[in-house]
């Protein structure tokens, strides 16, 4: 049984390198050495992300042990690569754990500049962009053909849409919000999430919302002193509509509300994660936090170290988004930390559970999933025209 990060970096360096894009797949392996429980419940509360188009030993491995929540796939296109090499590589990740509940493999795909995956797939329009059009139905259209892309190419887990209503005081969230009124934003939120999971996850982002924020939290850690009755009547409302239309996963964003816990960021903060989140909000699905390698989260002692307060305070799934290096450091903090409070330890049980149970959903919901990407030939033609 490997208990220890030395015996765990002791087998990946016996591992064959994960094939390039074009090579042959692996071929099926002897069993792998079993690994401590609650190591395997740590590393599904960790969701890992990579640049390229060749899985990581490090995370190949701990994917062969069923020890990892998934995988975020940060610069995984360029110039010259083909659909199906995206393709083979979520199947590399996506077949390595158990078949009724594989790994999360998760992209950005919001649209506009924000677009993981470049063309052949799906070119989606800015949310403000839909949201100026004005049309619900379309919203929904745009995200069904945006997630059905998606799906063909493997990808589970859509981090979008973002639900942040646009202000003044912030212009870098501005193409991304579909706009200044809670209440349109809520309809369109609600549109991409009907469209979205028909095929694969949706994630609704950044609550309590970067709307009113003037510093941008890759560099440093925003502040928001808006009332509560404010925050409740306006940032909170497209939160709220994601929730009563079944989104599969919310996003905490890294920034302080002062109306809910005047200290910490709401991907670390309890007061947000458990009691407005899961009491207020009625909210079932998994809490995902946002990069925990951003600016805002070394101002408060970085990665790994936040890892284990997002799991404490209610969080269900950290991302480390660019270093599988720090991701394996993470789930080792959290294995340590677990093992000295039982508290945690059930924490993580809880998470993990729910982590699982989205895998074996999207299993289901993704076994009929096609392999060649929608025509949206007539879709793009009508954006065309309206935009």
């Amino acid at each position: 049984m490997i208990t220890s990060r030395r015996e765990l970096l002791a087998f990946v360096a016996a591992l064959v390198v994960s094939p390039r894009p074009g090579e042959a797949q692996p071929q099926p392996r002897r069993r792998a050495p079993t690994i401590d429980p609650l190591r395997r419940e740590c590393g599904t509360c960790v969701m890992a992300g990579f640049s390229g188009l060749a899985l990581p030993r490090t995370l190949a491995t701990l994917l062969d042990h069923d020890a990892l929540g998934g995988v975020f796939l940060l610069r995984p296109r360029r110039p010259g690569i083909a659909s199906e090499h995206v393709r083979a590589l979520t199947d590399d990740a996506r077949l390595r754990g158990p078949r009724d509940a594989p790994a999360l493999v998760a992209v950005d795909q919001e649209g506009g500049v924000v677009a993981r995956l470049t063309p052949p797939m799906f070119r989606i329009p800015t949310a403000r962009q839909l949201g100026t059009i004005g049309d619900p139905a379309l919203t929904e259209r745009v995200a069904a053909a945006a997630g059905a892309s998606l799906a063909a190419m493997g990808v589970s887990l859509n981090f979008a849409p973002v639900l942040d209503v646009r202000t003044a005081r912030n212009p870098l969230i501005a193409p991304r919000a579909f706009g200044t009124d809670p209440a349109v934003v809520a309809r369109h939120g609600e549109a991409w999430i009907r469209g979205t999971q028909r095929s694969v996850a949706a994630c609704g982002k950044h609550l309590p919302g970067h709307g009113p924020t003037r510093a941008d939290s890759h560099a440093a850690l925003p502040r928001v002193d808006l009332d509560r009755a404010h925050v409740m009547a306006n940032e909170l409302v497209p939160f709220r509509a994601a929730v009563a239309a079944g989104v599969d996963t919310l996003m905490l964003g890294h920034l302080v509300y002062r109306a809910f816990d005047a200290r910490l960021p709401a991907s670390l903060s309890p007061a947000i994660a458990t009691d407005l989140v899961r009491r207020e909000l009625g909210f079932r699905g998994v809490v995902v936090t946002d990069d925990l390698e951003m600016g805002a989260i070394r101002t408060v002692g970085g990665a790994v170290r936040a890892t284990v307060s997002a799991i404490r305070a209610g969080v269900d799934l950290a991302l480390v988004a660019h270093s599988p290096a720090v991701a394996l450091r993470a789930i080792d903090a959290l294995v340590a930390a677990a093992s000295r409070d039982e508290a945690l330890r059930r924490r993580v049980h809880e998470s993990s559970e729910r982590v699982r149970a989205l895998r074996r959903t999207l299993a289901t919901r993704m076994a009929g999933a096609s392999p060649q990407p929608p025509d949206v030939s007539a879709l793009e033609r009508e954006l065309r025209d309206r935009l």
